[in-house]
């Protein structure tokens, strides 16, 4: 699979009419090694089942033991599913609607995000905490929009940054993914010394980047704004660092607002960001450091760069999908001098 994921991205690439693109060797993530986990709970003749949903379908597909997730998550399936069927069965009753709950394996423990409907809070809050202390490795563990608890604030350690990521934050999905993107991320930015970062979620790239560089780092969601502020706010050995709220689908930095950038770094989520990308095409900004989960987005945001004068230089696959037709990449864009 490894051969025909590496290829992914160049066949999309060439679906849009871009060929002859330097594609470099694939990098795939160790197993065990995944550490941000979706799963969903659900009551099923009258006992908690804890796993995945099927593609396209509601079949709720039980996980005993996985050989993606980390070992810190592993290891708490079963608080996790005692977790569940409290909420399941909360005050005698059997719920209809499913528990959600996002687990981020953070640097310091476990971040746990329990979202669960028609549940009375202050109720079950005693007995939740009592079950969610012998959870090993808990960092914080919140449900819905309540904190319940929190031994050790979570935190990710982006370059020299420490950052506390809001409850259910995206990460990279393994540590090694993001090494590498990182990497790649860093190279594709070359000598740029003015950069904004676009969909910066909690400072992944935002903060490595900055470290030579002045950096604003732009994002949608209000918390993970607040994130970014305050880890700039503490932090030291980054240059002027600004986190900026703002909805780049609906309102892109124009191109004459990206004026003030020599490089700009593109993560958007598996949608892509055509209205952005447009932008990013028609200003004079010269590098573009491009991260996307989805190769078929990518392309077709790569045509706009393409068509705006930009060279795409190289595409670089990183497997953090490990058995499963998902693939990430990360390219380079440059506007010829």
């Amino acid at each position: 699979m490894a051969g025909w994921k590496a290829e992914h991205g160049g066949r999309a690439l060439r679906h849009r009419g871009i060929g002859e693109v330097d594609i470099r060797p694939i990098v795939t993530v160790p197993a065990a090694s995944r550490r941000r986990v979706s799963f969903t709970a659900r009551m099923i003749a009258g006992q908690v089942t804890l796993g995945f949903q099927a593609a396209r379908s509601h079949r709720l597909v039980a996980v005993e033991r996985c050989e993606i997730l980390s070992a810190d998550i592993a290891a708490a399936l079963p608080g996790l599913r005692q977790l569940a069927d409290l909420l399941l069965s909360e005050g005698g009753r059997k719920k209809k609607s499913d528990v959600r709950i996002s687990v981020n394996d953070t640097d310091t423990g476990l971040d746990i995000l329990l979202l669960a409907d028609g549940i009375d809070e202050f109720a079950i809050l005693p007995p939740l905490t009592e079950r969610a202390a012998a959870l090993p490795k808990l960092a914080r563990l919140s449900l819905n929009d309540t904190l319940v608890m929190c031994p050790h604030p979570p935190v990710m350690r982006f370059g020299a940054v420490s950052v506390t990521p809001p409850p259910g934050a995206f990460l990279q999905a393994s540590g090694a993914g993001e090494t590498a993107l990182r990497g790649l991320v860093l190279e594709a930015l070359g000598s740029a010394r003015r950069i904004a970062d676009l969909f910066a979620g909690c400072g992944t790239f935002s903060f490595p980047a900055a470290a030579g560089a002045q950096l604003v780092a732009v994002e949608g969601d209000a918390a993970m704004v607040s994130a970014l502020d305050h880890a700039a706010r503490h932090a030291r050995g980054i240059r002027k660092f600004k986190a900026v709220r703002r909805d780049l689908f609906r309102s892109p930095l124009s191109a004459d607002e990206l004026k003030p950038f020599e490089a700009v770094i593109f993560d958007p989520p598996r949608a892509g960001g055509v209205a952005q990308v447009s932008q990013i095409a028609a200003s004079a900004v010269r590098r573009v450091a491009a991260v996307s989960c989805a190769p078929a987005t990518f392309a077709r945001d790569a045509r706009i760069l393409v068509d705006g004068g930009f060279r795409l230089n190289w595409v670089a696959p990183v497997d953090q999908f490990r058995w499963s037709s998902h693939i990430e990449l990360a390219a380079e864009f440059t506007r010829p001098d």
